[in-house]
């Protein structure tokens, strides 16, 4: 959706179009979860490039700044933003929403229902909206013939099987015959679209099967993963609490540097930051000859092994969270 967004930025479709847009993201905490905040940004980027969109809400935003609201009440937010569509003046209105599947459960129905019904009742304005989302039951409740509806799994399904015979067979997980054929239909169905869902599961099967495994238990393994990617991420997570204390302790740390470097962190500066002893008690010589004592040796298998799968190595580009 990012591609879109910036596509329809740059374009320039014409010099009366608006593009506004928001991301929601649960892991960026509650500010860019809840519809409070969509429906401002929205209005923010709206009222950046069109100051003549303020007449649609100039009364309600006055009236509660009389009365002293230090915030605009939300029911008063969504009451202007269906007004958007009856914009008298010919503009093209572009609004883009992606991981709508992250956005707060509740009143989604009724944003969806909001954005679904925005449409110019007297001609003038063009109102396009475009929402990417994971599977969910608001979204298929509301889209009917009117709507262009592309299901990312139709689109890739092709892509996706050829990912799925690479990880069964190239893995050398050793599944053969009618356990091969129900694994490989099992991955497909549940991936719904998603490689990274695939590749996860490939890994994990590789980690079992490194310490020498049956392929019924293969099987098995695979058929007792969670099918969505989030409760991947937590099988994972739970997995890698119960190893070794000094690979818990590992894992933690390669977590920190990652996930709040302000750049994604190359393989030599992860090797260095775990041969540095940090604990509160914790005594460094900074000498060459004692930091050699201290660094890992084969630090890809280290980060494969306490990463659990979850950190990447992309050779130039560094280390990245999956």
């Amino acid at each position: 959706m990012r591609y879109f967004k910036d596509s329809f930025t740059e374009w320039g479709l014409d010099e009366n179009s608006i593009t506004a847009s928001f991301f929601y993201s649960h892991r960026e905490g509650e500010l860019q979860t809840n519809h409070y905040s969509m429906i401002r940004s929205i209005f923010y980027d709206i009222l950046h490039q069109e100051e003549s969109f303020f007449h649609h809400f100039q009364s309600e935003y006055r009236k509660y700044q009389e009365l002293g609201y230090r915030e605009w009440p939300y029911e008063s937010l969504k009451k202007v933003f269906a007004l958007i569509g009856d914009h008298p003046r010919a503009e093209r209105l572009t609004l883009v929403l992606d991981a709508v599947d992250e956005s707060d459960h509740a009143d989604r129905f009724h944003i969806l229902r909001l954005l679904f019904g925005l449409y110019s009742g007297n001609n003038h304005l063009v109102v396009k909206v475009f929402i990417a989302s994971r599977p969910i039951a608001e979204m298929e409740h509301l889209v009917n013939q009117s709507h262009n509806f592309i299901k990312l799994q139709e689109e890739t399904v092709s892509d996706i099987t050829q990912l799925t015979y690479a990880t069964l067979w190239d893995l050398g997980l050793a599944l053969t015959g009618e356990l091969f054929l129900r694994a490989k239909d099992h991955i497909i169905e549940l991936a719904q679209g998603a490689f990274l869902w695939v590749h996860l599961i490939g890994m994990e099967l590789l980690t079992h099967a490194a310490t020498g495994s049956s392929k019924k238990e293969i099987f098995d393994l695979l058929m007792s993963f969670p099918t969505e990617l989030e409760g991947l991420y937590i099988h994972i997570l739970e997995r890698l609490e119960r190893g070794k204390i000094r690979d818990i302790k590992d894992g933690i740390k390669m977590f920190q540097f990652v996930l709040f470097a302000c750049r994604p962190l190359a393989v030599p500066g992860l090797h260095h930051a775990l041969a540095i002893p940090d604990g509160p008690d914790a005594e460094f010589d900074p000498s060459d000859e004692s930091f050699e004592e201290l660094i890992v040796s084969g630090i890809e298998r280290r980060i494969m092994h306490c990463g659990g799968n979850i950190l990447e190595i992309k050779n130039s580009q560094g280390i990245f969270v999956l």
